[in-house]
């Protein structure tokens, strides 16, 4: 998957269903970014997207 961070070009391999905090914290060692709630009940956290659903990212 390739996307940006604060304008920076990433990629990272993405085979299975990771949480996007998974994939910023685990796989980028984006560490700043933090797990609040693991029981849904917070809310979706701040992102954007620009790719269609479907399309590759």
């Amino acid at each position: 998957m390739e996307f940006e961070v604060n304008g920076v070009p990433r990629t990272a391999d993405v085979d299975d269903d990771p949480a996007a905090v998974e994939v910023l914290r685990d796989r980028l060692g984006l560490t700043g970014t933090k797990l609040v709630c693991a029981g849904g009940v917070a809310g979706p956290a701040p992102s954007r997207s620009t790719a269609s659903p479907g399309s590759p990212a």
